[in-house]
């Protein structure tokens, strides 16, 4: 019978909160990510028509992630539009979906195979010690191999902007992502 045991944090307790100054006060050093595709025919697409409200938000989120360095200005070939998209909880808050479909249907399939969930739930079946881990904005820790940056291109009615690290929608980052933690935390 399990053991109920007392946490020494509170439920809300985070490390980063959110704030990207504290989430990027350190960075990994892993080696940049590359972005393999089937062609090199770049793929263009026109921004999406947005509300005078949705662009000033559009705008708001941009600054943050320049100011971030997570993405930066551009002069990509590459173009991919974006949206918004209200966030799951009750907070109203949006936050930015770009379109990647067509750059997806370009990427090389990465083989790094995703955990079988019946596989962990065995090994955690004699675990005497349980604890959670909220990787916030996880994929953000990884970076792009700067002659891939172009081809995560997207395009505002205000510019165009690439990631310089991996973003969300990208076909390939559930693998990589997914290698980055096995390979921290395979000494675990």
């Amino acid at each position: 019978m399990p053991i109920p045991v007392q946490s020494n944090c509170d439920a809300h307790d985070t490390i980063a909160n959110g704030q990207y100054d504290a989430v990027w006060s350190g960075q990994l050093r892993v080696e940049p990510q590359r972005i393999i595709l089937k062609s090199d025919l770049p793929v263009h697409l026109r921004p999406y028509r947005t509300s005078p409200i949705q662009e000033k938000e559009i705008k708001g989120q941009v600054e943050e992630l320049l100011q971030a360095g997570l993405i930066k200005e551009s002069n990509s070939p590459y173009s991919a539009p974006i949206t918004l998209a209200f966030k799951r909880d009750e907070s109203k808050e949006t936050r930015l979906c770009i379109d990647f479909r067509k750059i997806n249907a370009l990427c090389k399939a990465d083989s790094e195979p995703l955990p079988i969930m019946d596989s962990l739930l065995d090994k955690l079946a004699r675990a005497k010690f349980f604890s959670t881990l909220d990787l916030a904005s996880g994929y953000w820790h990884e970076p792009i191999h700067p002659k891939d940056t172009e081809k995560l291109a997207f395009c505002t009615n205000f510019g165009l902007y690439e990631w310089c690290r991996l973003p969300f929608g990208i076909k390939v980052a559930p693998a990589i992502f997914n290698r980055l933690i096995r390979r921290i935390l395979t000494k675990y």
